[in-house]
This record gives C-alpha cells, structure tokens and sequence, in this order.
C-alpha cells in the first residue's frame, strides 16, 4: 500500500501490504504516490454502556482523476431513492445488491467499478460507515467500529480507494 520497499506481509484491497500498513499505521506513510491520511479514534459507550470505536479519516491524494461519487449501504430507503436516482452499475451483483453508487463522474468510476479490490474497500466502508463521499482526491468519513480488532480495515480502505484512483489510466 505505502509503496515502500520491505517485505509483503498481507494483500487486502487488491493491494501488497507491509506489516505497519497491514495494521493501519498509514500516517505518513503514503508519500510514495503522493498521498496523506489523517486518522482519529475516539472511544464512546452506547445507551447501553457497550464500548465501540468512531474512526474519523481524513485521505488526500494529489494529481488523481477527478473523481465525484457517493456511496451508500442499500436498504429499503436507498432502494425507493434509487428509482429516482440515476445509479451506477458495477455488474457484480453481490456488490450492486449491497452498495448504492452515484457519480458525477461516470466515466473513471466505470473503471474502477471493475475492480474487486475497490469493490472490497467501498463493501467495508459502506458497512462500518453506512455512506461516504469521494470527491476529487480526498475522502473524509467517521465510522463506527464495534470490533476492535478491526480498527485497521477503515483506514486502509479509504487509503485503498484513493490508490486505485491514483492508479486510474
């Protein structure tokens, strides 16, 4: 993921990680494609005093295509907005089942629908954050993590995101 040169210690997101990506240790890290996240966790209790994590990142990619998209995790409310909507269509139908895509950018977000590794990272993000936004080189979004052990996922795939679109031809 960072780029750097070290041993690959694990593959997520359609990427080689090393071991400090692998646990979500991206905070300046990613300057080999021209990229920075900004990563903040807050511990909260529930009503019912049940511990759970809120990530907040903040990614920036610079020099990337230009690209405007909204996710969201489908439900019955996204499905009835859907008809209204001009939606996006990856052709994968676990993924079009589960993820509500819109763009003003349909052109790179094609391309990158295509992609099981962008697929897997815009899954996790719409399950822990529910929505997000990819505007042009950046993603900011706060999701909820009820699962310790999974902190790292939401970091890495924002990071991942704004990769493949570093990466788009």
């Amino acid at each position: 993921m960072c780029g750097g040169a070290g041993d690959i210690s694990g593959r997520n997101f359609g990427f080689d990680l090393c071991s400090a990506c692998e646990a979500g240790h991206l905070t300046g890290r990613l300057g080999a494609w021209n990229a920075d996240v900004a990563v903040e966790e807050v511990l909260y209790k529930d009503a019912r005093g049940e511990e759970y994590l809120q990530i907040r990142v903040d990614a920036r990619v610079e020099g990337a295509a230009p690209v405007f998209a909204k996710f969201r995790k489908k439900s019955l409310g996204t499905a009835l907005l859907g008809a209204f909507r001009k939606q996006l269509k990856s052709g994968d139908a676990m993924f079009d089942s589960a993820v509500s895509v819109e763009s003003t950018t349909p052109e790179p977000l094609k391309q990158l629908l295509e992609n099981d590794g962008f697929q897997s990272a815009v899954m996790t993000l719409t399950t822990h954050a529910g929505s997000f936004e990819i505007k042009p080189g950046n993603i900011k979004l706060r999701a909820r993590i009820d699962d310790l052990d999974l902190r790292a996922e939401v970091p890495l795939a924002t990071c991942a995101i704004l990769r493949h679109i570093a990466h788009l031809r």
